[in-house]
């Protein structure tokens, strides 16, 4: 919907228009629609087909799974980078996901190389791997919120590096000044901007963990079939638990798993709902 009105109206990527909204103002407050615009740009030359709109978010997928292997080629050796990328590019629900014409393949990709130069920018401490990690992580956030989700395993990753040296380290404070700043600008802009609010009206109504969400067995049950079954399979389960307790060599996952799991319980009512909630997981689980 988006993307067709992208391509039949306006081209402008700051005015997400729905059509559910009869004949009155109808931009809505939405993410950075990174996905739907290039796929405007698309139906230019191919037409508004349902096979069109597969296409960036496939091409997301590849470029997430490329990423997955080089963050892990640069922790770890080549035969487990090559093994994760192997994984990941097989779960069902990212196989599924990121095929459809939404904005989480894309949210995966810009996660996933935002990772791969920040870490590759403490290690080298390189101007262009710092440039390359303003702009992955920034698109990350803007992308869809769940890409939040890197904040802290990237402010560990600093931390590991520079220990309280960081409080002095002015490249560090200005990096995530910068993804936070962009983010929270655009998010007040679109606020202020468009004809249909959809952040104050999502605010404990829509998404958001409660005292009752954590307290219901059904919420644990519902997330526990989902990764034995179409996140996992019960194989991938089975290893991912075990891998919790054979990987000692960097604690770097572990937190970005922690991180993860902190959304789930964040934004409770909407993974119980939503299979979709729980792609975070798949990148740092496919390595576990």
């Amino acid at each position: 919907m988006i993307a067709r009105n992208f391509y039949s109206k306006n081209f402008n990527i700051l005015k997400p228009e729905v059509d559910w909204n009869g004949n009155e103002p109808s931009v809505a407050e939405y993410e950075l629609q990174i996905t739907t615009f290039l796929t405007s740009i698309l139906y230019i030359f191919f037409g508004v087909k349902d096979w069109v709109g597969r296409i960036i978010p496939i091409a997301f997928a590849v470029l997430s799974t490329i990423y997955i292997y080089k963050l892990i080629k640069l922790y770890f050796e080549e035969e487990l980078a090559l093994f994760t990328a192997f994984v990941y590019s097989i779960l069902p629900l990212n196989v599924f996901f990121t095929r459809v014409l939404m904005p989480d393949s894309g949210m995966l990709f810009f996660s996933a190389a935002s990772l791969y130069y920040f870490s590759s920018y403490i290690k080298k401490e390189n101007n262009k791997e710092f440039i390359l990690a303003i702009i992955f992580t920034s698109l990350a956030f803007l992308s869809k919120l769940p890409g939040l989700c890197i904040l802290i395993p990237l402010a560990f990753v600093a931390f590991r590096r520079y220990k309280l040296k960081i409080i002095s380290n002015k490249r560090v404070w200005l990096f995530f000044l910068i993804t936070t700043a962009i983010p929270i600008l655009y998010y007040a802009y679109m606020h202020y901007a468009a004809d249909i609010k959809m952040f104050s009206y999502k605010i404990g109504t829509d998404k958001w963990g409660s005292i009752k969400i954590w307290q219901s067995s059904l919420f644990y049950k519902t997330l526990f079939l989902r990764f034995r079954t179409i996140i996992f399979t019960p194989l991938g389960l089975l290893l991912l638990v075990f891998g919790l307790f054979l990987n000692g060599r960097n604690a770097f996952f572990h937190i970005w798993l922690f991180s993860v799991v902190l959304y789930f319980f964040a934004t409770g009512k909407g993974n119980q709902f939503h299979s979709y909630y729980q792609l975070p997981i798949i990148p740092v689980g496919s390595f576990l």
